[in-house]
Formats: C-alpha cells, sequence, structure tokens
C-alpha cells in the first residue's frame, strides 16, 4: 500500500484497531494509543497501551512530539470532553469539539433539542420519585460507553452520576451521520446486537452490528432530522453515531455518541468507503465526499464481540496468528496478545461475517461463535 507523505494520524480510544485499518486503506500511518494493544493493531500501527490509572497523563506526554498532527477520537472519549479539549490543544481535532461533545452528552440538553425539533425521546428523570419501579424505566450513568452499567429501574435510589430513561421496547439501531458545518450525510444503519445470555446489568452491553438495515422513508427522514438537530444545534462535526429504538417503525433516539463508532467498520464493506477518508477530506478541506453508494441489494456485512464463557485463553494454533492481518475485510480482528487470559464476561475478539439480509448476518455469526468457542479457546 502507497503511503502518503506526512501521513501519520493520531487515534485514541478504548480500541484504536477498526480506525487504524480505515486509516491503512486510504494510504495514511496511524499511531494508535488505546487499552489493549492487541496483536493485529500492533501489527498495522505504532500502537502504544494506554495505562488505566494514568491515562491522560500518558497521551500527554506520548502526543508531546506529535503537534499538529490529525486526531480522530474513538470510544470512550464522549466522557472525557475535557481530554478532548487538551489533546486538540497540540494535535489538529478530526472530529467534534470538546464543548459540543460535553453539551451533547447531557441527556435533558439532548431531549430538549429533539424536543425543539418535533422528535420525540423516551421520558428522562433524576428524581426517582417520578420513576415507576415496575421495570418501565431503566438506571443509566451519565458518562456510559457500550451499553455497560445500564439496569432496569427497580425502584433504589439513583446513585451519583447517573439518571433514569424510560425504557422502550423495540429493536436497538445506530444511525451514522457525517456531518459538516451546512452538510448533514446520513451515511446508513445498522441493527445493534446485545450481549446474549448474560446477567441482567450486561443484556444491554454492546455486542456487535449488523448492516446497512433498510428502513421506511419516514423512519430515515425523523433520522435525517435528528442528524440536522446534533450538527446545527450542537456543532458536532465530523463522524456521530445516534443510537436509536426502532419500535413499529417510529424512531426512538436515546443517545448520541460524537465520535467514530463501532459500527462504522461495518458500513464501510457494505458501502465501499473509508470513514477516514471522508474525514480527511472533510477536515482537510472544509467539504464532504459524495455519499457512499446506495447499491439496490448491497451484501450486508456484520460483526460481533466473542466474550469468554469461562476463564480462557485463545490457542496457539489459532489460524489468526499465523497470516498477517487484513486490513481491507478480516475475518477476525481485536486479536489478543498470544497467552493472554480472558476472564468470563471480558472480550476476546470480533468476529465478521457477511450475507443477503441482517437475520442470516446474525444466524451465521452465532455459528461462528460456537466454532470459535470449541476450536480457538482453551481454559486457563
Amino acid at each position: 500500500m502507497d503511503i502518503k507523505p506526512t501521513s501519520r494520524i493520531v487515534i485514541v480510544g478504548a480500541s484504536a484497531r477498526g480506525i487504524a485499518m480505515s486509516a491503512r486503506r486510504c494510504g495514511l500511518e496511524p499511531i494508535a494509543f488505546d487499552l489493549f494493544a492487541d496483536w493485529d493493531t500492533s501489527q498495522i500501527a505504532d500502537t502504544r497501551c494506554l495505562p488505566r490509572d494514568a491515562l491522560a497523563k500518558t497521551l500527554r506526554r506520548e502526543t508531546r512530539s506529535l503537534a499538529g498532527l490529525p486526531l480522530i477520537c474513538g470510544g470512550g472519549l464522549e466522557n472525557a470532553p475535557d481530554l478532548i479539549e487538551e489533546l486538540s490543544e497540540n494535535l489538529t481535532l478530526w472530529g467534534s469539539c470538546a464543548a459540543s461533545v460535553r453539551e451533547v452528552r447531557d441527556p435533558f440538553s439532548l431531549t430538549g433539542a429533539m424536543a425543539q425539533a418535533g422528535i420525540a425521546m423516551p421520558g428522562i428523570s433524576i428524581h426517582p420519585a417520578t420513576m415507576p419501579t415496575d421495570g418501565s424505566w431503566l438506571q443509566k450513568p451519565l458518562r456510559g460507553t457500550g451499553g455497560m452499567g445500564i439496569t432496569p429501574w427497580r425502584g433504589r435510589s439513583l446513585p451519583e452520576g447517573t439518571y433514569g430513561q424510560q425504557r422502550i421496547e423495540g429493536e436497538p439501531h445506530a444511525a451514522l451521520f457525517l456531518l459538516s458545518a451546512t452538510q448533514t450525510q446520513l451515511l446508513g444503519v445498522t441493527r445493534q446486537l446485545l450481549v446474549e445470555h448474560r446477567s441482567e446489568e450486561s443484556s444491554f452491553r454492546y455486542g456487535g452490528s449488523i448492516g446497512p438495515v433498510p428502513l421506511r422513508e419516514a423512519s430515515r427522514q425523523t433520522l435525517q432530522r435528528a442528524g440536522n438537530v446534533l450538527g446545527s444545534e450542537f456543532g458536532l462535526r465530523g463522524i456521530v453515531g445516534l443510537d436509536f429504538v426502532l419500535d413499529a417503525e417510529e424512531v426512538w433516539p436515546i443517545e448520541v455518541n460524537p465520535r467514530w463508532t463501532a459500527s462504522v467498520e461495518v458500513l464501510e464493506r457494505s458501502l465501499a468507503f473509508s470513514g477516514v477518508a471522508l474525514l480527511e477530506r472533510l477536515f482537510g478541506n472544509s467539504e464532504l465526499l459524495d455519499p457512499p453508494s446506495r447499491t439496490t441489494n448491497p451484501v450486508i456485512h456484520g460483526k460481533r464481540i466473542l466474550f469468554a464463557p469461562w476463564r480462557s485463553r485463545m490457542r496457539a494454533s489459532a489460524p489468526c496468528y499465523h497470516s498477517a492481518p487484513d486490513v481491507d475485510s478480516p475475518r477476525w480482528a481485536d486479536i489478543p496478545p498470544p497467552g493472554t487470559i480472558h476472564d468470563e464476561g471480558s472480550p476476546v475478539l470480533t468476529h465478521f461475517v457477511h450475507g443477503l439480509d441482517a437475520d442470516e448476518c446474525q444466524e451465521r455469526l452465532r455459528e461462528q461463535e460456537s466454532h470459535l468457542i470449541a476450536k480457538w479457546l482453551e481454559p486457563a
């Protein structure tokens, strides 16, 4: 692959692998800061593992010599606007500024702005006395990510840093936008997969994505209006995700991920684009690319995170360790360094499939997960 002159780009997030692969596909050289330093990430990027107890301090030190390079934020940074602000003083941010992130992550601010645009969101509250205790409301962290920490509300006091949100029955989805000062592009929609067969607390945890999925025109128009709110009212820029529940074709926005999301790579595969290339064009030239092509019957792609069913490790014979990572269309990714021990319920790797529709992809993912558990994992 040809590498462009002055091609380095900084990626910061819980996992930088997906963004790093997208960067490599458009000829950029990623410098990846994340919490895992997975085996495949280290093969395709200058990868630096962040210690959880000194994350901000390490980033400040390590990025000091990278002044002016582009910065793309990944998962977890939506909860650290102060860190985004600090990093963007030295690096060139390809995404939403700290002030916009801070405001859109306030559920009361988001709900109010959507209501002004005629878009209904689930009820929210910080007053336990106003919330039913029959499981129809959820307790959610204000600084949550990936669906972690969400539980049905059963009448306990609300801990500091949490709020209540009405529970909407339906199927979880995510919309992906590319936002500029003048345009809102709805890049696509994915079905969100949740962790299966776990505790009540983990039943809202993100487990994968399938897409693109079709929507009726009225639903697409609602999402387009929601994207307009995110761009015009909150000033979000670049790639932005909107989690929503689809209930009988009615769109219920839930929360915003004002950064690169886990579902980007699913749409990249199906619609043949590079998210990093879109950001490079947007922030380099203050304009948007034409939207990804909308073929009549696109191949549907899916990804799922394999969580350890018991304390385990990957077998040394696993095929993923015996070939170079495929940055274009990997069958598996987020591969841990050999010998890594995984406690029950912790993520092991991500695997991919494709099919004619979302249901077929979901079934193939289940079948592939069973194979991986049987053939690739061993007790630790």
